[in-house]
């Protein structure tokens, strides 16, 4: 081990770790990436080369593809944790290879004893609603049993472990979504209830966004029930309607992306900017390098806008415009 280098740095990544993906979901804005190019994955050397050079980072997504595919994820999440210590690790999965799935959450809480664990798993519908959507038969039954292992790993590791139900909503499941928060609700009491619209470069002869009518009925509803991030939602709501951003955005400064093959991007939507590979693993070099500072430009001078949730809660966020958009109702 060397000593820690401690320089400033963003505080929240998305990491994709893995391009790698049994699921053939309809909404997936990576549809057209995954399964290809697997074998220019990042390796774990090259994972460890550029995160220990960048301190301190507060919040770190692993991403996919499916992230529990990738076998050495355990490791990845034991040297991040020792090297960047984070407050949160969040692993979204899809549930499909539960025992699986539940051992390695286990070998990580037991090797990151410093930082929070959040295992987010998606549920797009009831029964084969759901089976679907992700294309694969009996999915819906795996996240119950997945939900369960985590259920009775939360009674030893909480409040470290954090289970989160997470719906993509679209046109195809807009009316299970009230059958899906009520199950959550009774039959997941332990795991946070999410859900966001679908984003990104999705195929829209698969997947239709909802209306923004059917988002402002949906957002009316669900505050109705005493969810918290109702707020949000309606900033995102009144971000698609004024169709620019209503906050200043932090990609690039605050938020980075990182792919599977070492592209880095200010944002998940847009292009990627440049190669670690090319950069050394530097971050530093990196942020002095036009093409860094052109993209950055672009986003902050808000030249481009989204409802992408992480980045624009993290945006309220920064401005201190959190708790005031909480209370703020969408344009009728």
């Amino acid at each position: 081990r060397t000593e820690k280098i401690s320089c400033p740095s963003f505080n929240n990544i998305i990491f994709q770790i893995n391009n790698a993906c049994n699921a053939k979901c309809m909404h997936c804005f990576l549809k057209n990436e995954l399964n290809k190019n697997v074998g220019r994955e990042l390796s774990l050397d090259e994972i460890k080369r550029f995160f220990r050079k960048l301190g301190h980072i507060g919040n770190i997504v692993l991403g996919g593809g499916e992230p529990f595919l990738r076998d050495d994820l355990p490791d990845i999440c034991r040297f991040l944790a020792e090297y960047n210590t984070p407050a949160l690790i969040t692993i979204p999965t899809n549930a499909s290879l539960p025992d699986k799935i539940a051992a390695m959450v286990k070998r990580i809480l037991d090797t990151t004893a410093d930082c929070g664990v959040k295992i987010s798993i998606s549920l797009d519908g009831m029964d084969a609603v759901h089976d679907r959507i992700r294309g694969i038969d009996g999915l819906f039954s795996r996240v119950g049993k997945l939900y369960s292992n985590l259920e009775y790993f939360a009674g030893i590791y909480l409040p470290r472990l954090e289970i989160q139900i997470n719906t993509a909503l679209f046109k195809y499941n807009l009316n299970e979504f009230k059958k899906i928060y009520e199950y959550v609700r009774d039959e997941m009491p332990v795991a946070e209830f999410t859900f966001e619209t679908i984003r990104g470069h999705f195929d829209k002869k698969n997947a239709e966004p909802i209306s923004n009518d059917e988002y402002r009925e949906i957002i009316g509803w669900v505050k109705a029930q005493g969810y918290k991030k109702g707020g949000l939602h309606e900033t995102m709501l009144l971000t698609e309607i004024a169709r620019k951003q209503l906050y200043p955005c932090i990609a690039g400064t605050d938020f980075v992306v990182l792919k599977y093959n070492g592209d880095l991007g200010v944002c998940e939507i847009l292009e990627p900017v440049v190669n670690i590979r090319e950069y050394g693993y530097d971050f530093e070099l990196i942020k002095k390098s036009p093409a860094w500072h052109k993209a950055v430009s672009f986003a902050s001078s808000g030249s481009c806008y989204c409802s992408h949730s992480c980045f624009l809660e993290v945006s309220m966020n920064k401005c201190g415009c959190g708790k005031t958009a909480q209370s703020s109702s969408p344009a009728t």
